[in-house]
């Protein structure tokens, strides 16, 4: 299984399974190492993905709820992208990024529509971060192109890698 359609189909299945209590279970304590992990007082802009609810993605909502309160003053925007989804020309601190599969080189396999590879390529000054669920993580390293952008980490239930 080493082409990335083949090996999306695979990873969306598993993710399609996941019930919504553990989704929940698990993003909240995603979000509890991301908050753990960053140094927030050094940011003023985050982007942010619009969790896909129908695709089991990371939900952001106890994240957000404790940065709007704790940090005020922090710009953040977020985005639900297509395809033809226009790139955000302003530059971000942070850019949280969704996974749906990875590897421990922290090479990202999102859900093929090559949005994030355009706008992470036009953010180099940002920390690129994804979040994604355990069971995302490739034993073997993903198959990369040259337009595949590496994050800075990858966060899950478990691990920061």
């Amino acid at each position: 299984m080493n082409d990335k359609a083949d090996i999306r189909a695979e990873y969306k299945k598993t993710r399609l399974a996941m019930s919504r209590v553990i989704i929940e279970k698990h993003s909240s304590t995603i979000c509890r190492r991301l908050l753990d992990e960053i140094d927030w007082r050094t940011l003023k802009s985050l982007h942010r993905y619009q969790p896909m609810t129908w695709l089991n993605e990371v939900d952001l909502t106890s994240l957000m709820s404790v940065i709007k309160r704790k940090y005020p003053g922090m710009e953040a925007a977020n985005v639900a992208p297509t395809k033809d989804e226009p790139l955000p020309l302003r530059r971000f601190d942070l850019i949280i990024v969704p996974v749906l599969a990875f590897d421990k080189a922290k090479h990202r396999l999102g859900w093929g529509g090559g949005w994030y590879d355009r706008f992470l390529t036009n953010q180099p000054q940002a920390l690129k971060i994804g979040l994604c669920f355990e069971n995302g993580l490739s034993k073997a390293l993903l198959p990369r192109e040259p337009h595949d952008i590496t994050l800075d980490k990858i966060i899950t239930e478990k691990n920061i890698y």
